[in-house]
């Protein structure tokens, strides 16, 4: 390090995301050395409506055996630490948003494809196709890997992320992490055994009449942001 002034030195690394609960804030720095020196640079960000902060922490992995539609895959438990925290977006990644980036839109709900479907399934005559609001689907691990690098660069020049930012896909233990939102419970919003209070949280089979619904999207990105 030879300018302790320039954003843009290349040493400069990301070691932890804050949201300060109090001003002042002591901050330790827990992978820092007995020994030696070590300069930091606090650098606030703007927050993005459309994704929340996952503070980091700890949570068990993985249902309990006596879980009811519990599958052997979901097991066996494991206490994970979340180091970092990061951001997630708060809803799936849009066929429009997916769209903007690629310049195609591979979803099989996209509206082309309706007359196929209709005399496949004969129940989705009044379904909409034709709203972009509806999530992207039909992607592979690949094509989600090539959006989040092409919105990572997009978003970096033209300076809406930090260089040393990036959009990527959550790791599972992310995702868990943040859709159980500190419960326990077989859902987030409790057990609900006989699945009776689903239909207020999901789209599920018929009540979807198999197909996607619009997303609540607010804005751009719905990815992780780490």
């Amino acid at each position: 390090m030879t300018d302790l002034t320039n954003p843009a030195e290349s040493d400069w690394r990301c070691l932890e995301y804050l949201q300060l609960p109090a001003s002042p804030y002591l901050w330790a720095d827990k992978s820092a050395t007995a020994t030696g020196k070590r300069f930091y640079r606090g650098v606030a960000m703007e927050v993005p409506t459309n994704m929340v902060f996952i503070p980091p922490g700890t949570f068990r992995m993985g249902s309990p055996t006596n879980e009811v539609d519990r599958f052997d895959v979901e097991g066996p438990q494991t206490d994970v630490i979340i180091s970092r925290g990061f951001w997630m977006g708060k809803y799936e990644v849009t066929q429009g948003q997916y769209e903007a980036v690629m310049g195609n839109n591979p979803s099989w709900f996209n509206g082309v494809r309706t007359n196929v479907w209709d005399e496949i399934c004969q129940c989705l005559t009044n379904v909409d196709f034709t709203d972009l609001n509806r999530p992207v689907d039909t992607v592979s691990w690949d094509d989600a890997t090539a959006y989040s690098n092409a919105l990572t660069a997009r978003e970096q020049l033209a300076g809406r992320i930090p260089a040393n930012c990036v959009y990527c896909l959550p790791t599972e233990a992310e995702w868990e992490y943040a859709c159980r939102a500190w419960t326990s419970t077989r859902f987030s919003f409790g057990d609900d055994p006989g699945n009776t209070n689903l239909t207020n949280y999901a789209w599920y089979g018929e009540h979807s009449d198999w197909a996607t619904h619009p997303v609540r999207a607010e804005g751009a990105e719905s990815l992780g942001f780490a």
